[in-house]
């Protein structure tokens, strides 16, 4: 057995260089006139001596996506190196497959593949095969190596040009062989990869500690840890027209419409960018509406929301790339759960909940409200509370709703350093910052310090969200919400809340109310809202989602003591 490595090298000399584009040139202008392509054929003949031919040669090339994977080995490689505009990246090794010692060729991308196993794959090919198992023709080759002797298990055959450079810039390895119309692409993707972790934004006390990363394997194989069914679907697709992101729709085939399915591809497929980097891109293109502030799409680093989501008849997004699968549909309430809201015992996980929905309308509101009381209606303030505040705010040179607004600009501030700045700095800068701005504000006199208890019990009540999204909302429509209130007093403030409520109310996630089940008013979920009622009395999935089987659970799994036994009875 014997085989050769060619590889691109930046120390080759110019002379091999313009040797070998020469003699490449010669290979790409008789397989462009095989095919009686003679436009192609003549710029393939000026290319080693005009580069402005090679570039026009190679646009033509890549819109021609029909162009088979030609028979000779040299004018292969000239194609590839067409392709990959000579990139010194691209490795090639020419093999001799036995018996008969065909010629061969393998083509990858040392940075994109596991080495270790594609050298137990060339180890398989290797492989000398006796007479009787020898293919009867060269074209039949791919096939037989396809099945007997490759031992990667994701294996296609290729046979245009097009699809065989994709799926080395896709982390494939290409094996060509000499007298074959077609080609042979199997997985060695590898390359380094962050190590599975607990998630740094969803954090849980109780529960899984794994979090999704940026390998789209990985977190399928986490999802498919925890559904072990065959009825669990993964539809890939391809998106972005340069980066080429595989994105993966997860779904139980049992469970999920298949309507809703078909819609969410749909809206996947009309992508047409130039390079897909994050599920957060993806979830922007295929929302049922751009102009609202909240999500309309729930993302999540871990794997168990993930799979809770699909339960209920809902289908997840994974964009290879990105830590963060998108689930769908969502409503508001979704936003407002956490994963370790099922974990928990339900009678503190109800206490949880409220606090948690009556802390975020104090993130939404609180600021607003305490402009309103002590601008416009201080007469609904206990008068020893009145007499406090205003005595707090005496010397202070600014309206409330002005001093509302600058410290939640600086609130601002110091969350975002302390987001940009380095780990271990950034929640010393937060939390210092915070301290030395309120304490100089007051003693300054520029801010009364209720308004500085009121600002950071906001800021407090908004880290309660589980959602980052959804408190990043919150936190741009207190500023409206200051305006008006600083303004029209509590008639602004109710204004206001009643066009929040409408605009609530006509969102849509996926053809799914944003509201619901409050609007309109599904009953029979409304177990899961607010507060959560016990696992034993969940018999069916969500209404607001539409499913094929609406029973996730049998009846009597109500636990209680076992039949009492009398003291001295014969077992």
């Amino acid at each position: 057995m014997r085989y050769r490595v060619s590889t691109r090298s930046g120390s080759t000399p110019h002379r091999l260089r313009v040797h070998r584009l020469a003699g490449q040139s010669l290979q790409l202008e008789a397989y462009f006139r095989s095919l009686g392509l003679a436009r192609e054929a003549d710029l393939a003949r000026r290319m080693a001596v005009s580069p402005r031919s090679e570039t026009r040669l190679f646009e033509l090339v890549h819109r021609n996506p029909a162009l088979p994977v030609p028979a000779r080995l040299g004018q292969a490689e000239a194609l590839m190196d067409l392709y990959f505009g000579h990139s010194q990246d691209l490795t090639v090794r020419h093999i001799s497959l036995e018996p008969g010692a065909v010629p061969a060729m393998i083509v990858y991308l040392p940075t994109m593949v596991d080495e270790p196993r594609l050298d137990q794959s060339l180890h398989s090919l290797l492989q000398p095969a006796s007479a009787a198992e020898r293919p009867p023709a060269a074209r039949d080759v791919v096939g037989w190596i396809r099945h007997h002797q490759v031992s990667a298990p994701d294996t296609s055959e290729v046979v245009q040009i097009r699809q065989a450079a994709f799926a080395v810039s896709e982390g494939m390895a290409v094996l060509f062989v000499q007298g074959s119309g077609c080609a042979l692409a199997f997985d060695v993707t590898g390359g380094p990869q962050r190590a599975i972790s607990e998630s740094k934004t969803q954090r849980v006390v109780r529960g899984p500690r794994e979090g999704f990363i940026e390998s789209i394997h990985v977190n399928l194989t986490l999802i498919r840890r925890r559904v072990r069914d065959p009825r669990l679907r993964v539809d890939m697709l391809t998106v972005g027209e340069l980066t080429r992101t595989r994105v993966a729709v997860c779904y139980l085939a049992t469970v999920c419409k298949q309507s809703l399915i078909d819609e969410a591809m749909r809206r996947i497929r009309r992508v047409k960018v130039d390079g897909m980097l994050d599920s957060g891109q993806l979830m922007e293109l295929i929302e049922d509406t751009p102009w609202t502030v909240f999500p309309l799409v729930r993302a999540t680093e871990r794997p168990d929301a993930v799979v809770g989501g699909l339960l209920e008849g809902r289908f997840a997004i994974v964009v290879d790339g990105s830590p963060w699968v998108l689930v769908a549909p969502s409503t508001f309430m979704d936003l407002i759960h956490s994963p370790e809201d099922y974990f928990e015992r339900f009678p503190a996980v109800v206490l949880v909940r409220i606090l948690r929905v009556l802390f975020a309308a104090v993130a939404l509101f609180g600021p607003s409200i305490y402009v309103a009381l002590t601008t416009f209606h201080r007469e609904t303030i206990p008068t020893n509370l009145l007499l406090t505040i205003m005595a707090a705010r005496e010397g202070v040179p600014f309206p409330a709703a002005m001093e509302a607004f600058m410290m939640e600009l600086g609130f601002e501030i110091i969350r975002e350093a302390g987001v940009r700045m380095p780990s271990q700095l950034g929640q010393s800068v937060s939390i210092v910052g915070a301290l030395i701005l309120g304490e100089s504000a007051i003693q300054a006199g520029i801010v009364s310090a209720p308004m500085i208890i009121t600002v950071a019990v906001t800021a407090l009540a908004n880290l309660m969200l589980p959602d980052y999204s959804t408190a990043l909302a919150l936190r741009m429509l207190r500023f409206p919400l200051l305006i008006l209130a600083g303004t029209y007093g509590a008639y602004g403030l109710i204004l206001g809340a009643t066009a929040l409520l409408i605009h609530l109310l006509s969102l849509r996630s996926f053809g799914t109310p944003y509201m619901a089940p409050f609007g309109p008013l599904l009953p029979s979920d409304l177990r899961d809202t607010v507060v959560r009622s016990p696992l034993w009395a969940r018999q069916k999935r969500p209404a607001a989602v539409e499913q094929t089987d609406p029973v996730r659970a049998g009846h009597g799994m109500k636990p209680g003591p076992g039949p009492v036994r009398r003291a001295g009875a014969r077992r």
